[in-house]
């Protein structure tokens, strides 16, 4: 089944199933029931029953392994987590609650490093292990003691169509999944691109660069809620038309300059851009999709990134081989514009359902 085609919004158990899959990765049945069985006294044909339910909505596929049926996750954590979001909170705090996710995103990974440094003080990686299983445990405990058992702003009932047609039709949407594979190029070259480019052509060392680029999460960290709540006055479109060319043209400052002030200077207005984007990006999806199929336009979304992530790395890296990083930068600069006129064209008409009440 195409990856667009699912309904990833997912009941409580039905969510169980698929999360002793993203921990285990493929998984027999019986070892699923095993786990469900433990935690949560399922039988093993309760079980079996919500995996042939789950495989027929292309959630999940199975493979015979001998006499057993193993199955494997097709759709993302992140995905799910999007889908979710919407369900919870009333549509005109979208954006302010998927702004508080990024939030809680790169807190993470601000703080996870000095934290995993700490643990493995005295070279114990065994103190890492456990650490880490200790916070998963205690993420896990916080999410099933307060994320509600049903979404507020969740449809009642399953979807009673298909979405792919749905999508396919959708001219705007389409639009706006271009517009998103262009920049999410953009964000993966800070990725990917402008490491390489920084310890290389630009002579960085790679711990000068580790400190400029913690920069990012602590920026999103920090003022991701501020700027969101500063700009919730301003309509969708006009904030991606405006976001996304942020997030490109100042690679072109490393044309001039490639020393360390430089480099902060473009991360930061790269991050400012990207704090814009991100999080209109995805209550403009909200917007746009029919509430019955939310899932899947979230899933559809969320696969553009997979597309930045193929794309970026191979054809950065063919132009800077080619025609070196002047050229490379022009190509991200200009990737940049384009992601926003067409993210500009695909919100207009939809900015009133994407805004975010002034008090959010």
């Amino acid at each position: 089944m195409n990856a667009i085609d699912r309904d990833i919004a997912l009941s409580e158990l039905q969510i169980a199933v698929v999360r002793v899959l993203w921990r285990n990765g493929e998984t027999s049945v019986t070892d699923i029931a095993k786990v469900l069985g433990d935690e949560r006294g399922l039988k093993h044909t309760t079980v079996a029953t919500l995996l042939t339910r789950l495989e027929k909505r292309g959630v999940v596929e199975q493979r015979r392994e001998g006499r057993q049926l193993v199955y494997r996750a097709l759709v993302s954590e992140p995905q799910v987590r999007r889908s979710m979001v919407a369900d919870l909170v009333a549509p005109e705090r979208h954006e302010a609650a998927y702004a508080s996710v990024r939030v809680a995103a790169n807190l993470g990974v601000t703080i996870g490093p000095p934290i995993g440094g700490l643990l493995l003080v005295g070279g114990h990686w065994d103190h890492l292990w456990l650490g880490t299983l200790v916070l998963s445990a205690i993420g896990f405990g916080i999410a099933y003691r307060y994320i509600p058992r049903g979404g507020a702003y969740a449809p009642a009932g399953p979807p009673q169509r298909g979405s792919l047609g749905v999508i396919l039709r959708d001219s705007p949407f389409l639009l706006f999944m271009l517009s998103s594979v262009f920049a999410t190029m953009t964000y993966i070259a800070t990725e990917v691109l402008l490491p390489i480019s920084v310890t290389t052509t630009h002579h960085l060392s790679p711990a000068l660069w580790g400190c400029l680029m913690i920069l990012n999460p602590l920026f999103v960290t920090v003022f991701q809620l501020r700027l969101t709540r500063r700009v919730a006055h301003i309509p969708a479109s006009l904030k991606l038309g405006l976001a996304m060319p942020m997030m490109g043209v100042p690679f072109l400052l490393l044309n001039v300059n490639g020393s360390a002030p430089v480099i902060a200077l473009v991360i930061v207005i790269f991050v400012t851009g990207e704090m814009l984007w991100v999080p209109t990006s995805q209550a403009v999806v909200a917007a746009l999709a029919p509430a019955d199929i939310r899932g899947a336009y979230m899933g559809a979304f969320g696969g553009t990134w997979s597309v930045g992530w193929a794309l970026t790395p191979f054809l950065g890296l063919q132009v800077r081989h080619a025609y070196g990083d002047a050229t490379m930068w022009m190509c991200v600069a200009s990737v940049g514009v384009i992601a926003g006129i067409l993210g500009l064209a695909a919100a207009r008409g939809h900015d009133a359902e994407a805004a975010i009440a002034s008090a959010a």
